[in-house]
C-alpha cells in the first residue's frame, strides 16, 4: 500500500521509540512482549515458528534458534497483553518473516498457514480480529542470470543465488493454503477481511545497484601462474562477500560483451587477507578466479552486479578507507550524486580530543 510504511523494532532504545500518532504507519512490528509499552501505536507480532529455508543459516530468521519474534506457545499471551491497554496499544496485525535469498515457495507457504492458524486462535480467544498478515520479504533475486562461472559453485548454492521466484508465486501459494484451512475451519469470511502485506524490497533494490571498481595494480606470481588484479572495492564496501562469501557477477564495465578468456584473482586494497574476491578458507563458496577479457590493464573499471541491497548501509571505513559516493541514474540517463565522497576529515569528524 503506498505511503505507509513498517517500523521494525527488535530491541529499539527509546530514542528510537518514535510515536506515530498521525503519521501513516502501517505497524510497529514488535519482536518480544517487552517491546510491547510504546505510546498509542499499531502493533503487529513477530512469531518465528520454526521454519527452515534452503538459504544461508545466517539468512534464517524464522528459526527458534533466531534472535527475532515469539514463538508459538508465547503469541496467544502476548496479544491478550496487547489488548489490556486498548489506550497505548491498537494490535492490528501478525508478521514471519522467513529470511532472505528463500529460494522455494514452500517456505512462504507455511509461513502463512502458521499465521493464519494463529489469526483463527485469536479471534476464537479473544474475538479480537486482525487487519493484516505481513509475510515479510525473503524474495530472491537472481545473481546468476550470466551463468558462465556458475557451475563452479556448489549445488545448494547454485539453487539458492540462482533462484527466480516472483511475488506473484509466493502470494498465490499463500492464499492456496489459506483458503484450504480458511474452508476446514468455515473461517473464509475472516480471510476476506484481511488485507496481507508482503515486503519485496530486496529483491526490487538488488537488481539496480552496481558496485564500481577500478583496477589499481596488477601482479603476476611466476610460481602459480596467477595474475591479481588488486582493486579498490573490499569487504568494506560489499561484506556479504566476506560474512557469507556472497557471490556477485564481476564484469568489465566497458568492455562487458568482449570474450571472457582469461582467469584473474581478485582482491580488495584492505590490509587484510580475507579481502579476496575467492573463498581464502577453501571451502569452494566462491570461484578461486574470475572470467574477464584478456590484458586488464591499472585504471579499468569493473562492476559487480546485483549489489544494490544492503551493499550502502553496510558500508564502513576499516583501514581509514573514506567510503564512495553513490550516484543515481534516473530515467533518461541523467546521473546524480547521491551521495557525496567521504574526505579524509570524514574519518576524523566525531573522534574527541
Amino acid at each position: 500500500m503506498p505511503n505507509f510504511e513498517v517500523s521494525n523494532a527488535v530491541c529499539k532504545p527509546r530514542c528510537e521509540r518514535v510515536p506515530i500518532s498521525g503519521t501513516k504507519r502501517r505497524a510497529i512490528r514488535a519482536g518480544g512482549k517487552p517491546e510491547l509499552s510504546s505510546r498509542r501505536a499499531r502493533i503487529a507480532l513477530r512469531l518465528v515458528p520454526e521454519i527452515g529455508t534452503r538459504s544461508h543459516l545466517g539468512l534464517q530468521t524464522a528459526l527458534l534458534t533466531s534472535k527475532f519474534g515469539i514463538s508459538s506457545s508465547e503469541v496467544l499471551e502476548a496479544f491478550r497483553r496487547g489488548l489490556q491497554n486498548p489506550e497505548l496499544i491498537h494490535v492490528c496485525g501478525i508478521h514471519i518473516h522467513v529470511g532472505s535469498q528463500t529460494p522455494d515457495v514452500e517456505p512462504f507457504a507455511e509461513a502463512f498457514k502458521s499465521m493464519w492458524n494463529h489469526l483463527m486462535t485469536i479471534h476464537h480467544e479473544t474475538g479480537l480480529t486482525l487487519e493484516h498478515i505481513n509475510l515479510g520479504g525473503g524474495i530472491p533475486v537472481n545473481y546468476l542470470r550470466d551463468r558462465s562461472q556458475a557451475d563452479q559453485l556448489p549445488e545448494h548454492e547454485r539453487d539458492m543465488l540462482g533462484a527466480d521466484l516472483e511475488p506473484s508465486a509466493v502470494l498465490a501459494a499463500a492464499l492456496r493454503v489459506a483458503r484450504e484451512s480458511a474452508r476446514d475451519a468455515e473461517a473464509e469470511h475472516l480471510l476476506n477481511q484481511v488485507t496481507i502485506l508482503l515486503e519485496p524490497g530486496r529483491s526490487v533494490i538488488a537488481d539496480a545497484g552496481v558496485v564500481l571498481t577500478k583496477v589499481r595494480n596488477i601482479k603476476r606470481r611466476p610460481e602459480t601462474d596467477d595474475v591479481w588484479l588488486l582493486t579498490d572495492a573490499g569487504y568494506n564496501i560489499l561484506l556479504s562477500m566476506n560474512n557469507y562469501k556472497w557471490y556477485y557477477h564481476l564484469v568489465s564495465a566497458s568492455r562487458a560483451c568482449d570474450p571472457l578468456d582469461a582467469q584473474y584473482k581478485v582482491a580488495g586494497p584492505l590490509c587484510d587477507s580475507g579481502d579476496v574476491y575467492f573463498d581464502i578458507e577453501r571451502h569452494g563458496r566462491l570461484p578461486d578466479y574470475r572470467l574477464l577479457p584478456r590484458d586488464v590493464k591499472p585504471g579499468e573499471v569493473l562492476a559487480l552486479l546485483n549489489s544494490g541491497a544492503y551493499s550502502l548501509a553496510q558500508m564502513f571505513p576499516y583501514n581509514g578507507r573514506p567510503l564512495p559516493a553513490a550516484v543515481l541514474v534516473r530515467e533518461g540517463g541523467k546521473a546524480e550524486v547521491i551521495r557525496k565522497r567521504d574526505s579524509y576529515e570524514d574519518l576524523l569528524m566525531n573522534d574527541v580530543w
